[in-house]
């Protein structure tokens, strides 16, 4: 018979595990290139939709893994608490026209620190 503790602990590694490999998977897609295109011309980080890794080479790893596993996590969870809370005020704001600011204060910018900053710039 298992301890609840042991359990617990059990769980919450494997949702934590699952978690880094979902933020591992969205924070470095892959691009593939034209085959008719002269590969030997254009590198990776030519591509306009390359990895925030390609556009910083001198970026210090250790800050880059830091925001990835720590920042990442929690602006994610911000994020997702906004939306709630969004819909919370949102009835209040409407009528005053005054929406979109909470919007942009709930929604867009925690996506925006999530999914569209470079990696490791704070």
């Amino acid at each position: 018979m298992r301890s609840f503790s042991g359990e617990l602990q059990r769980r919450c590694s494997s949702v934590l595990l699952v978690a880094v490999l979902v933020l591992c998977a969205f924070a470095a897609p892959v691009t593939a290139q034209d085959s008719a295109a002269d590969s030997s011309s254009a590198t990776v980080a030519d591509e306009p939709h390359c990895v925030a890794l390609c556009s910083q080479p001198d970026a210090h790893i250790g800050a880059m893994l830091f925001d990835l596993l720590v920042l990442r996590t929690l602006t994610g969870a911000q994020m997702a608490v906004g939306i709630g809370a969004f819909g919370v005020v949102a009835p209040f704001t409407f009528p005053f026209g005054r929406w979109d600011e909470a919007w942009d204060q709930f929604v867009r910018d925690p996506y925006e620190q999530t999914f569209t900053r470079k990696l490791g710039d704070f």
